[in-house]
């Protein structure tokens, strides 16, 4: 058998709960998807195991009206890739303001990399490297943003057949 399988399933959580007869519109929603475990199969061969998880937190708060992102996480095995928060008042008016943050960002590509080589016929491509996207903040309306960025890149690789694209480090602030 030549198939690529999954055999370990995915946790899923999802709640949506909406009254727009409600006046202000109530509207919660959560969302874990999951797995720490995560085994693939290539050829009937077990390749190593991972984890990749998902979870948000979205509130509307009608006596505020302020749409209220709780939480957003991002798992990549142990590494944290994002870490969101914030808020959108004013949210059902045209003079909404933002408040968001990415408050923590860590992707280590390696891992990636060896289990796409190992289910993927696309051997002759490569990438790794570390990449942060944190701190970044996005606040004001919507026609006078502010948005104040820090992201690091470092040991950066992509190489597909004889093309390579490197990037030692990188720091936009």
């Amino acid at each position: 058998d030549n198939s690529t399988k999954i055999s370990q399933g995915f946790s899923t959580s999802l709640l949506l709960d909406l009254d727009s007869t409600a006046n202000p519109p109530v509207f919660n929603s959560r969302l874990n998807l999951g797995s720490n475990q995560i085994q693939i199969y290539e050829k009937n061969k077990p390749l190593p195991s991972f984890g990749l998880n998902a979870f948000y937190e979205l509130n509307y708060i009608p006596t505020d009206d302020t749409l209220d992102l709780k939480e957003l996480t991002i798992q990549f095995d142990k590494s944290e890739w994002l870490r969101a928060n914030g808020k959108i008042t004013k949210a059902i008016t045209d003079e909404r303001e933002f408040d968001l943050q990415i408050t923590n960002s860590d992707m280590e590509l390696a891992p990636v990399t060896t289990i796409y080589k190992q289910i993927s016929t696309r051997t002759n491509m490569d990438f790794r490297g570390n990449i942060k996207l944190a701190p970044i903040t996005i606040k004001g309306k919507m026609d006078s943003l502010i948005t104040k960025v820090d992201i690091k890149v470092k040991n950066f690789l992509f190489k597909k057949n004889t093309s390579t694209h490197s990037i030692p480090f990188l720091n936009l602030t």
